[in-house]
Formats: C-alpha cells, sequence, structure tokens
C-alpha cells in the first residue's frame, strides 16, 4: 500500500512538474529529532509514544519519525531538493502537534 502511495505521488508530482526525492526513513522512528540519540527503546512499541532516552524529549513517535524525514530532506544538497515545494501557506504550528504527555 505504501509503494502505491509513493507512485501516486510521483504520479501527480510529474503533472505539475515537480520532482519528487525520495528520502530513506531508516531509523527515523528511533532517532530523537531533538539531540539525535538513536535506539530501538526510546519508542514505545505498544503506545508509538517516543521518548528520547539520552535527552528526555517526549512527543508522538509519527510526528518525531516525520520531523526526522524532513530533517533528511532539509539536509540534501539544494541540487537534489525539488524547486517547488507547495504553495507556501503555513501548516500546524508545533504547538499544534507536539504536547505534554499527561499520565
Amino acid at each position: 500500500m505504501f509503494r502505491e502511495l509513493q507512485e501516486q505521488i510521483a504520479y501527480k508530482a510529474a503533472e505539475y512538474g515537480i520532482r519528487v526525492e525520495l528520502i530513506n526513513p531508516v531509523f527515523s522512528s528511533e532517532t530523537c529529532s531533538k539531540c539525535g540519540y538513536q535506539s530501538s527503546t526510546n519508542r514505545d512499541k505498544e503506545t508509538g509514544w517516543f521518548a528520547c532516552n539520552e535527552c528526555g524529549y517526549e512527543v508522538d513517535g509519527d510526528y518525531n519519525a516525520v520531523k526526522n524525514v524532513g530533517l533528511r530532506f532539509l539536509s540534501l544538497p539544494l541540487s537534489k531538493r525539488p524547486d517547488r515545494l507547495g504553495h507556501g501557506l503555513a501548516g500546524p504550528e508545533v504547538g499544534d502537534v507536539e504536547r505534554e504527555r499527561h499520565i
């Protein structure tokens, strides 16, 4: 299913002349997007919650993984980045997505 989504995105992007650059997501869900510490125990396998064992950063695990993929994209040389990145409208504020864990 994920492969089908990738193909559909590439197809639609090509319609608009947008180049797609695939980012390897390996270890993105285990790596802290704040300090870079990577460990399989950073993410709770039952709840998906991410809590860094090094710096203590806590956030939804999927959000942390997406941040890591975004950071990898930003580390690409400019020549590898797509030149058209969308409509330029702001997305949700970080505070809208990040939240403190209430026990």
